[in-house]
């Protein structure tokens, strides 16, 4: 890449023409890569990355020395760091009867909720892929990601340590989207968020009210995630970012949350379970993928992020180690 090169673009061209970028060394090294299509000022922040690490590596120097990250997953509250049952993503957390339950792929995981520590894990009784976790003091339910296309929720019944018949929502047999994100339970009913909002589902018929959209006032919201319940709240994690509006009052999309005056956000989001009103939001300083809450205490998570390495292999970038984060924040 010759580092003189300025690319010349249109004044009146609103979007990129340049869906991907790729920068490589003389040994094929990977010195920077992004795709995607953006409009013309986010872009120019990637090809200045682009040359700037480019620069770096012409000199000889180190080129993808990582931005500094936060040391703590929250920057209010205490937060501790325990250790996972297993070096990858986590699917679900829930507490439940004085324990803590992780979900890893075919298996549920018991921990010491203070240290992490597995006091036993369970195989499980179906085939799905399976994205969240709730639970009480009788059960434990596990929601798959295909909910939506009608897949039933299991259900393992921890006094008799049987699996129950899955709950299955008849009405979404008609459909071949897979969009469920999180669950939780209360008072024998259970709150499933998908790509169509809350819906509260019959734990006895599957039968699923109509979804209610959670809203943020003055913030779009992406995705919510690893539902559970924290006092009267719904909670669960989510991205959030400032709505900016045009001239005409329409919202001015921010192409992959690279405008600097409004980043896009990881938060816990409290929620009135009837409404979707977000009532309350405390950011975090990583992505969360699920959580789980009792009294004031949250276990979250990370959502992993993605990278390269040098010789171009797909890496996780963060975190080096998973783990299980434990966060007391006041209500």
């Amino acid at each position: 890449m010759d580092r003189d090169f300025t690319p010349e673009i249109p004044k009146r061209l609103s979007v990129s023409a340049y869906p991907s970028m790729l920068v490589m060394g003389a040994q094929e090294e990977n010195i920077f890569r992004w795709s995607g299509y953006a409009e013309t000022g986010p872009f120019m922040q990637q090809m200045n990355k682009a040359l700037a690490r480019f620069d770096l590596y012409r000199a000889g120097q180190t080129w993808d020395t990582p931005e500094p990250r936060p040391a703590t997953i929250c920057n209010t509250g205490t937060s501790q760091v325990l250790q996972a049952p297993a070096d990858d993503r986590l699917s679900g957390l829930c507490y439940a009867g004085g324990v803590l339950w992780c979900l890893h792929k075919d298996k549920l995981y018991e921990l010491d909720p203070s240290t992490g520590n597995t006091m036993r894990s369970l195989g499980i009784g179906g085939k799905d892929l399976y994205v969240d976790l709730a639970g009480d003091a009788d059960f434990l339910i596990l929601l798959p990601y295909g909910w939506t296309a009608g897949q039933g929720i299991l259900k393992y019944n921890l006094k008799k340590g049987i699996w129950e018949t899955p709950i299955e929502t008849q009405a979404n047999k008609s459909s071949k989207v897979y969009g469920a994100r999180g669950i939780a339970i209360r008072d024998g009913v259970l709150f499933v968020s998908s790509h169509l909002g809350i819906q509260k589902v019959n734990a006895q018929t599957g039968e699923a009210s109509p979804p209610v959209k959670p809203d943020l006032t003055g913030y779009r919201l992406f995705g919510l995630s690893g539902l559970d319940f924290d006092g009267p709240d719904l909670v669960g994690a989510g991205a959030i970012e400032k709505i900016k509006l045009d001239a005409e009052g329409k919202p001015v999309d921010n192409w992959y949350g690279l405008d600097k005056e409004r980043p896009r956000l990881s938060a816990i989001l409290r929620i009135d379970p009837e409404t979707g009103a977000v009532r309350k939001y405390e950011v975090l300083n990583y992505p969360v993928n699920t959580l789980a809450s009792w009294n004031g205490t949250f276990w979250m998570a990370e959502q992993p992020e993605m990278g390269y390495d040098r010789k171009n292999q797909p890496v996780r970038l963060y975190p080096k180690k998973m783990a299980i984060y434990r966060l007391v924040l006041n209500r």
